[in-house]
């Protein structure tokens, strides 16, 4: 196969360019180890479209006739029943602390009709393991054992019964309909069982299994001869589980180089592995004779970049290797049909750093990688090794300065969350030794639970995190083992805790075929906190596009999927690709999908209404059209005097090739509103109620038809004398809060946190000079004059529920009002004994922390869970200053366009913001509890209970910010970036504040905010960072 011009020789192909001669070569180096399985093979070459007869060949593959080998017999159960024909695989040992092999097999055989297998190995040790295509090996009962010069070992290898099966395809991953043949197939359980077959010429096997979950895959070396790439995140399913598709992409881009000595001399058989940042896909190329690889990648991962280093399972010991110059930066961007070439260098390492790694009770801790690294000759090299089981280590190392640390954060082979991460250290080789010692300590408290699905299955390798609500203390995160579990160590406090979700990157519950949890919230004070998660399981695909009028893919659109499933509800979100299309897993129920129409109003498209999509037990697709909104419909709303009207809700619908699309603008201070749309037949309408709120007549709907131009509608309405002097009194307590994260609210202490509101809404101002308010118990508050405002109001704030209901208690209020036109009217409100409702909590916290201004914004909430269309909400956003720039109608003012108590979203639309400012934004519920509306003839009077949130929202700047540090590895640092999408920004580093060589690191062009950035390289004691306004 062929790749920007380069042969990758892992893959056969026709080599002889003689016309009506076909040569295809066999790279029995390619890393398969099922090429090399000693035994009978059935070779077969064959035109896909027909051009000649297949031709098919028998090849035997021997092992080497070594002076010593490993025989016996594979039996069932331990007995001395033998299992005739059975697969025989010769693993490396066991890694100290871990069980099951090391690495991939190193050799193979198959045993005879009397279940006798003979393999010859070099010395070594080892742990054979048998196969067989309706038996499971078990790695638990898998001997080890140590093979000297010129012995015969004799161990029979024990295979167990299979209760179960699984059975799938294995397919291309852009054409389902192409099966990959051969290659070998695996399940493997939670407690070290494993079962193998074969795909077969249609792509389908069957696996043997037991009751439980099992993880599916297909090694990568196994897809190295079809030209396909492997997954790293393996689908976990449960024994008995029919259809499942194993899809692997092929390789669009080429890994390619030398792998040497520092004398030049070519290095045989190193493992140069491949793998993309976000830890999708893998491969694996070996050297040839002449120290040539070839690895492929997949082009356009939408800025996923690339690495390349050698594999530690193949690396000769007393060696260590180089690493390019793009993993140093974080990787590489591959474009389809890009090759990069990469070599590789080894140099002599025969000094040693060795230490131990223990807790501060001198227990060793084993199994995890300690890590050095250093700079020689302008080369970077970075050796590791894991500590053994009495926590020792000895890394093999040359001259140079080496900065050593400890891998943590969680992860195979990293040092368990329990502990704090030790620092880092420097020691200088020059032709000696060195050792390096660290004392890990542990955490003062402790957070852990279990991970699993509906099905009460574990579920393992998935990502868990804690963090600190506040902002204070550092974080923690972690996987969860084979059998769900997850613990962390965190200081005293209060945490958040979760498993992470949304598609791509390892360990996303969304890519394991899970949907998503919701967070749990624990204190902790030199205690352990039990959070325990269950994730149901999501077996289906919900598929679909967005395009636009024109068949045109729209790209990176955020789409939503919500359903309400046994009273749970759960929300997914991703975005399209490239090509305009996207994908969910899905469980059983109705869902509700939608696509984000912010995203789409800003690419100048209209948005279409949602789609609900019932799953039940198969797939589901939804597809969006979205026109291209090229032309503007704009216009004005007044008075019968000129006057503006702002703030007044304008609406726009039409149908268009059988799809109807509704929009929604407030018209600005002057009264004027603008809609972007294209071309058909539009309905404009404004909100009647709110108009009638007001005291206007409501002008009728008018139409225009948009053929390939711009319109303007203008509407003029005309004013109403009230009948009354006062519209509305009421009466209300409330409950306030505020929003401090994603899914924390307080007490808003800065503004009750309880309130006691009393309020006359009158019809034109002054109409009602004076009123007071005779209290339940007696006594009196008095209200501000009526020329102060159209809305009179007392406004007192408490402490404590207790202390409000002290100065305000249930019983009759009297409003007494002296009117200019109704002479006295003194209406009573009987406030109950009340129940505050739950508080409202906003659910795109992250998003109001970062509003883009130059697009709408929609803010969404969560309402009390008994809310009702009887009940009202009410919007507003204020500035640094207090003023007011974005509301909705207030109940109080304009009961009738108010938004009901069921709604939990509004739009805001573009230039509400300013660029890098920060605002307040509230929203309140209320609920009406009595109504009087005979008291005041032509007046309404109601009492209210409320509650209402406050919380922050922060525009976005072109000014950078770096915040959320994270060390990852001993090699790997971690920020977020803040600022303008579509702004380029260089991140630089330095090793010392005090110098001026600030290096480049990388340069983006910021696509969405904030964004994380990635250093791989960041190995240094120390090492700064900072954000550059271009490049």
């Amino acid at each position: 196969m062929v790749i920007g011009g380069v042969i990758n020789s892992n893959v056969p192909g026709d080599t002889d360019t003689t016309p009506g001669q076909i040569t295809a070569k066999l790279n029995f180096a390619n890393g398969d180890f099922m090429q090399n399985v000693a035994g009978n093979f059935l070779f077969k070459l064959s035109s896909p479209v027909g051009h000649f007869l297949p031709q098919t060949n028998l090849f035997v593959v021997t092992n080497l006739p070594y002076g010593q080998k490993i025989t016996g017999n594979v039996v069932s159960n331990g007995t001395s029943t033998v299992v005739p024909n059975a697969m025989v695989l010769l693993f490396p040992p066991p890694r100290p602390g871990k069980g099951g092999p090391s690495g991939q097999p190193i050799a193979g055989t198959m045993a005879n009709s009397s279940g006798a297998y003979s393999l010859p190995a070099p010395p070594g040790t080892y742990m054979p393991t048998a196969f067989y295509s309706t038996l499971l090996a078990n790695f638990n009962n898998s001997p080890v054992v140590a093979l000297s010069g010129g012995a015969t070992l004799t161990t029979n290898l024990s295979l167990t019964n299979a209760t179960a099966s699984i059975s799938g395809t294995v397919v291309d991953a852009a054409n389902s309909n192409l099966a990959l043949p051969g290659v070998l197939v695996s399940a493997e359980s939670t407690n070290g069982l494993m079962g193998v077959g074969f795909a077969g010429t249609n792509g389908a096997f069957t696996l043997p299994a037991q009751p439980g979950p099992w993880s599916v895959h297909v090694d990568d070396t196994a897809l190295i001869i079809q030209g396909r790439l492997g997954l790293q995140n393996r689908p976990t399913v449960n024994a008995g589980t029919l259809g499942i598709e194993l899809a692997y992409p092929r390789a669009t881009a080429l890994f390619y180089g030398q792998v040497k000595d520092s004398l030049g001399n070519p290095l045989v058989g190193i493992d140069v592995y491949v793998q993309d940042n976000n830890n999708q896909y893998e491969t694996d190329g070996y050297a040839d004779a002449n120290g040539n690889y070839f690895a492929g990648a997949v082009g356009d991962l939408n800025g996923d970049s690339w690495q390349a280093s050698v594999s530690s399972d193949s690396s000769p010991t007393n060696y260590m290797f180089s690493q390019p110059a793009f993993d140093q930066n974080g990787g590489t961007n591959l474009s389809p049909g890009m090759t990069v070439p990469a070599n590789f260098t080894a140099l002599l390492a025969t000094n040693h750093i060795t230490g131990y790694l223990k807790d501060n009770n001198n227990n060793p801790i084993s199994g995890v990688n300690i890590w050095a690294n250093a700079t020689i000759n302008g080369t970077s090299f970075g050796p590791g090794v894991n500590t053994d089981t009495t926590g020792y280590y000895s890394i093999n190392v040359g001259n140079g300065t080496w900065t050593v640390g400890v891998s943590c954060g969680g992860g195979d082979n990293s040092l368990s969350t329990s502990y704090m991460c030790p620092g880092q250290q420097s020691v200088t080789i020059s032709n000696n030794n060195s050792v390096v010692n660290f004392v890990a300590l542990r955490e003062p408290s402790q957070i852990g639970g279990v991970l699993t699905d509906n099905n009460s299955n574990p579920i393992a390798n998935a990502w868990t995190y804690a963090y600190d609500p506040n902002g204070i203390n550092p974080g923690a995160n972690g996987s969860t083992d084979g059998s769900g579990h997850f613990t962390f160590g965190v200081t005293n406090g209060t945490w958040n805790v979760g498993i992470s979700c949304g598609p791509g990157g390892s360990g996303s519950l969304e890519t394991m075929g899970y949907l998503c949890v919701s967070e749990q919230t624990v204190s902790v004070t030199n205690s352990t906190a039990t959070v325990n998660f269950v994730a149901p399981q999501a077996p289906y695909q919900l598929t679909g596009w967005v395009r636009d009028n024109k068949g045109q893919p729209l790209a990176y659109v955020d789409v939503y999927a919500n359903a309400t499933i046994n009273g749970s509800t759960f929300g997914l979100d991703v975005q399209t690709d490239s090509d305009g299309n996207y994908s969910f897993n899905v469980a059983n129920g109705l869902w509700d999908v939608s696509v984000d129409c912010g995203e789409l109003s800003g690419n100048g498209n209209l948005c279409p209404g949602d789609q609900l999509v019932g799953i039940t037990n198969g797939n589901g697709v939804a597809g969006f059209t979205a026109p291209a909104a090229a032309y503007q419909l704009t216009g004005w709303v007044k008075d019968n005097n000129n006057q503006p009207l702002a703030s007044l809700d304008v609406y726009a619908n039409a149908t268009i090739n059988g799809t109807t699309f509704g929009l929604d603008v407030l018209t600005d201070n002057n009264g004027n509103y603008s809609f972007n749309v294209s071309s058909g037949l539009w309905d404009i309408s404004l909100d009647c109620g709110e108009l009638s709120g007001r005291g206007y007549q409501c002008a009728n709907d008018q139409s225009v038809n948009i053929s390939n131009a711009s319109a303007a509608l203008d509407f003029t309405v005309t004013n109403n004398a009230p009948s009354s002097d006062v519209l509305d009194y009421y009466a209300m307590k409330q409950e306030a809060f505020f929003q401090t994260g994603p899914s924390n609210v307080i007490p808003d202490t800065n503004h009750g946190p309880f309130n006691a509101i009393y309020g006359i809404v009158q019809s034109s101002l002054g109409t009602v000079p004076i009123a007071n308010l005779d209290l339940p118990l007696g006594g009196q508050a008095a209200f501000p004059p009526g020329s102060s405002g159209l809305e009179l109001e007392i406004y007192n704030t408490f402490s404590s529920q207790q202390a409000l209901d002290g100065a305000y208690p249930a019983g009759n209020y009297t409003f007494a009002m002296a009117t200019m036109d109704n002479g006295f009217q003194s209406p009573v409100l009987a406030m109950p004994v009340l129940a505050y409702p739950a508080a409202q909590r906003v659910s795109n916290y992250a998003a109001a922390q970062a509003i883009n201004p130059s697009g709408s914004f929609m803010l969404q909430w969560s309402n009390p869970p008994d809310a009702t269309t009887n009940d009202y909400t009410e919007v507003f956003v204020t500035d640094a200053n207090g003023s007011l720039v974005f509301s909705t109608a207030a109940p109080a003012t304009n009961l009738a366009a108010a938004l009901n108590g069921t709604v939990t979203s509004v739009v805001m639309p573009a230039n509400t913001f300013k660029l890098g400012a920060a605002y307040t934004g509230v929203v309140s519920f209320i609920r009406i509890t009595n109504v009087n509306a005979t008291g005041y003839p032509g007046a309404v009077g109601v009492t209210c209970v409320s509650v209402r949130t406050r919380l922050p929202l922060v525009t976005l700047s072109a000014a950078p910010v770096l915040s959320q540090p994270a060390r990852k590895s001993g090699s790997v640092f971690s920020f977020q970036l803040s600022g303008l999408p579509g702004q380029t920004y260089t991140i630089l580093a330095s090793t010392n504040l005090a110098k001026t060589n600030w290096v480049p690191v990388l340069t983006t062009n910021l696509s969405s905010s904030p964004a994380l950035i990635q250093d791989n390289q960041a190995t240094n004691k120390q090492r700064f960072y900072r954000a550059r306004v271009g490049q």
